[in-house]
């Protein structure tokens, strides 16, 4: 069906202003007998195609319309003429330049109106991101601010629930260990949060430091795979998982609130890494009113965060070699290094606990890079692989002039503890 075909079809069938808001949506389809056509050229066949209409020999349509009236191509004598004439969406197309040659004499006198332009791109994501997060802002809920009582121990609770999998399933026949879903998962996590802040509340913490994401959803997208699409067992639709996810996560705040002022740090992960975005986001509109929780949704893989004497770096670690992170993490921050006596660095991505120290010429010049445990059990696939962990999430006390001074996990099995 050429372009012609296509105006005249349609135009009898729903009109005049039918053909022109859905013409470039079938753009391809009317210019398939003629490949090279351009847009400007489209158009302007259109425009002709739907003036030879607007007369007394227009075909008849099958509803009442108003046909406004169309200009002459005699009438276009500027750039704005040309615009009016060829009805240019400025929503879909953004003008690059015009232009109005004449030539001949007065007994022949000739004109020509150009006009160039290209439709215009999508907003990108950050961009429509950050409108939705100053919308969002206004209709936050309104916290009371938490007037605590100052405390001066110096000390610091970092919660770190790594590699949650929120939306994975896992059977447990199949895997030869425990079940695994979508409520099973929140029932563990927020048990977690509120195990490991009363367990280290007597310590009296300043503030403490929960760090989100790192794998915390399991699936990144519609189709249920990782951000480089590989297929997931996953327990329910992603748009699902995504609400009762940063529902979840608004709980565990507010849990910990109840204790200290709480900084979010959001990690991304090779299975979340777009969604995990997209849950800063939504904590940062969420706590936008809330003086006693602020949020770091910032897109840089690699976050750090200062305690006084005490350096901690906190990665996913699918996109770094452990014995880079160091290096790395000198060179990124150095003024943070230099500042500091007691540096480590908090990785998951491997489920399972491990600790490098990285000396240079004493301990207290070096970094520890530690892996992370994951109260996550294994999915069918890593069953299969033989890849087994215990399943932990560890709360760390740090102090401002001794560094790390006290450690603790939960066990899924103290849930009913």
């Amino acid at each position: 069906m050429n372009a012609r075909e296509w105006v005249s079809t349609h135009y009898i069938k729903h009109g005049r202003s039918w053909v022109e808001d859905h013409y470039e949506d079938h753009v391809k389809e009317c210019l398939k007998p003629v490949p090279k056509e351009s847009y400007s050229r489209y158009i302007r066949l259109t425009a002709w195609i739907l003036k030879g209409f607007d007369g007394p020999d227009a075909p008849k349509v099958d509803h009442e319309e108003s046909r406004p009236e169309v200009m002459a191509a005699a009438d276009v004598s500027t750039v704005e003429d040309l615009e009016d004439y060829t009805r240019l969406n400025s929503a879909r197309f953004e003008i690059q330049s015009g232009v109005v040659n004449t030539w001949g004499n007065k007994d022949n006198p000739n004109k020509q109106v150009k006009l160039t332009f290209k439709p215009r791109s999508k907003p990108a994501v950050d961009e429509i991101l950050e409108d939705f997060r100053k919308h969002a802002a206004d209709f936050s809920p309104d916290y009371t601010l938490i007037d605590r009582p100052e405390v001066d121990t110096g000390n610091l609770l970092e919660i770190s629930v790594n590699d949650l999998h929120f939306g994975q399933l896992s059977w447990g026949k199949e895997t030869n260990g425990p079940d695994y879903d979508a409520k099973i998962s929140e029932s563990c996590y927020l048990s977690a949060v509120s195990h490991l802040a009363d367990a280290s509340s007597s310590f009296k913490p300043e503030r403490i430091l929960f760090p989100v994401g790192s794998d915390f959803f399991n699936v990144d997208n519609k189709a249920n795979t990782t951000s480089h699409g590989t297929p997931q067992d996953e327990d329910s639709r992603w748009m699902k998982t995504f609400s009762l996810g940063w529902k979840m996560v608004v709980r565990a705040v507010d849990i910990l609130t109840g204790l200290a002022d709480v900084d979010i740090v959001i990690i991304r992960g090779n299975h979340d890494e777009e969604r995990a975005y997209y849950l800063g986001e939504v904590l940062s509109a969420w706590y936008a009113n809330n003086q006693n929780v602020r949020v770091d949704n910032s897109p840089t893989i690699r976050k750090y965060y200062q305690h006084g004497k005490c350096l901690i770096g906190l990665t996913h670690g699918h996109a770094e070699k452990p014995e880079l992170l160091p290096l790395i993490m000198a060179t990124e921050v150095p003024d943070l290094w230099a500042a500091t006596e007691y540096r480590e660095i908090h990785v998951g991505h491997l489920h399972h606990s491990r600790v490098k120290s990285f000396q240079q010429e004493t301990e207290q010049s070096g970094v520890r890079v530690m892996v992370l445990p994951s109260l996550a059990p294994p999915s069918a696939w890593a069953a299969g692989k033989g890849f087994r962990a215990i399943r932990e999430a560890p709360a760390f006390i740090w102090n401002r002039e001794y560094g790390k001074i006290s450690s603790t996990y939960y066990h899924p099995g103290m849930m009913n503890v």
